[in-house]
């Protein structure tokens, strides 16, 4: 998608700013866009469809690289793409969107990578080998240190969901004040620069581990076999419900990496395979009760040099292994590329 949920007016997506824009500055790399989001809008999903069978005719490309969101395309187009050329598919959100969505789709590529990496049992016992463990990233050439004052104590960036609310008024009546940006609070969103700046003039930053959906998506779940209109999962009232409840599981998101990537500090919940990417207390910090939340912010507050050392190590480990192209390379090799 172009645009974030498909609204201009939200500014450009997180495809489209961290995906797309770092394959596109590969070396090696000639990448085109395929605005799916503003072709549906312009034209009407079927003549998207077609649009996106004759681009690829065409352009003849290496490979035909989604990221699924809804309903904006068919099985059929898909197949007919990757019977003459690969395709892969970026699964986000498998916790909740495996069994009402991406095992459906999976068999229709030739390869799917997902970032959570408990789906890959799912996957197998569905009978989809086709799959591969890949992570969120950075998009080096976006998030990166502004070397300005860091005059902000803690900050957050991130809508209000779940216990959030709660913990930051908790971490206030016990003498953390924590600046919050986002769909939900007083402040309201930032731009992306903005936000960027705020990781870099900000001591702490925080960042919650629990997922969010949009509502709006879990009602439109539907099985429809006929025409393959709407995402292809069992429309079952007792699965679209378990997924509901598992929006709310641990899990590294992007934002896990781009907090360090601006060279500042990660303070965390927990997620699983958090460890396998960075070393807890070396190069991010994470929290599981307020108590730790406090004791960090206080901790990190009081002893800048450590919180700087912590922030830096951090940074140098995400250069080093966590950036986008990192993980394309992964996924290129697994593809039968060369690098």
């Amino acid at each position: 998608m172009r645009w974030d949920y498909k609204d201009p007016r939200r500014g450009s997506s997180f495809e489209y700013t961290n995906l797309f824009d770092s394959m596109a500055r590969m070396p090696g790399i000639s990448a085109d866009l395929f605005p799916f989001d503003e072709i549906e809008r312009m034209h009407g999903r079927n003549v998207m469809n077609d649009m996106l069978i004759k681009t690829v005719k065409e352009t003849t490309p290496d490979l035909v690289f989604f990221f699924l969101y809804e309903d904006e395309f068919s099985t059929e187009t898909v197949d007919k793409i990757t019977r003459h050329t690969k395709t892969f598919n970026w699964f986000a959100d498998d916790h909740w969107r495996f069994e009402i969505f991406s095992r459906h789709w999976a068999p229709h590529f030739t390869l799917v990578g997902t970032t959570d990496w408990s789906a890959i049992d799912r996957y197998e016992k569905a009978g989809v080998a086709n799959v591969i463990a890949t992570q969120w990233a950075c998009n080096h050439h976006v998030y990166r240190p502004e070397g300005i004052e860091q005059d902000l104590d803690v900050t957050f960036v991130g809508q209000v969901h779940g216990k959030r609310r709660e913990i930051v008024a908790r971490a206030a009546r016990a003498g953390i004040s924590i600046q919050t940006w986002g769909a939900g609070w007083a402040t309201g969103r930032l731009t992306q620069a903005e936000m960027i700046r705020v990781f870099s003039r900000s001591r702490i930053n925080l960042n919650f581990s629990e997922g969010s959906a949009p509502r709006a998506l879990l009602r439109r779940i539907r099985f429809v076999v006929t025409e393959g209109r709407h995402l292809v999962p069992p429309g079952s009232m007792r699965t679209r419900f378990n997924a509901l409840r598992a929006r709310e599981h641990p899990q590294i998101k992007g934002r896990t990496f781009e907090i360090p990537g601006c060279r500042a500090l990660l303070l965390t919940e927990p997620a699983e395979g958090l460890g396998h990417y960075y070393a807890v207390g070396e190069e991010i910090a994470t929290f599981e009760t307020l108590d730790e939340l406090v004791d960090l912010c206080r901790q990190y507050l009081r002893d800048s040099s450590e919180a700087e050392r912590v922030a830096t190590a951090g940074y140098e480990r995400t250069l080093r292994e966590h950036t986008y192209e990192h993980r394309f390379q992964e996924i290129f090799s697994q593809l039968g590329f060369s690098s």
